[in-house]
C-alpha cells in the first residue's frame, strides 16, 4: 500500500504541473487569438513566466522522478508514460461526444 501510494503521489503532483502548464498556455493562445484585453501583463508578460517556472519544475519532477515515487527506474517510466497516453483518451474522448452531440445522437 505504501508503494502504491508514493507511486500514485508522484503521478498526481506531475500530472497537475502539466495542466498548470496547459492552463498558462491556454490563457496566452486565448489572449492573441481573441484581442479581448490589451494588458501586456495579464495577458502574455506573467502567463509565459509561469510557462517558464513551470517547465523548469515539470524538468525537475521528470529529471527526479524515480527518487519522487520511491520506486524503480522501470516503474517511472511506465508512470510517466501514462500521463500522456490518458491525456490523449481523454480528449479523443471529448472529441467523440462532441460529435455526438452535433450529429444529435447523443
Amino acid at each position: 500500500m505504501l508503494h502504491l501510494f508514493s507511486w500514485f503521489s508522484g503521478l498526481a503532483v506531475l500530472s497537475m504541473m502539466l495542466l498548470y502548464l496547459l492552463t498558462s498556455v491556454s490563457v496566452v493562445v486565448f489572449f492573441r487569438r481573441r484581442r479581448l484585453d490589451g494588458r501586456m501583463w495579464n495577458t502574455l508578460i506573467a502567463p509565459v513566466l509561469g510557462i517558464l517556472g513551470l517547465g523548469g519544475a515539470i524538468w525537475l519532477i521528470l529529471a527526479n522522478f524515480t527518487t519522487l515515487i520511491g520506486g524503480e527506474t522501470s516503474t517511472a517510466l511506465w508512470l510517466v508514460l501514462a500521463v500522456p497516453v490518458v491525456m490523449a483518451l481523454g480528449v479523443a474522448n471529448e472529441r467523440v461526444r462532441r460529435r455526438r452531440t452535433a450529429s444529435g445522437t447523443g
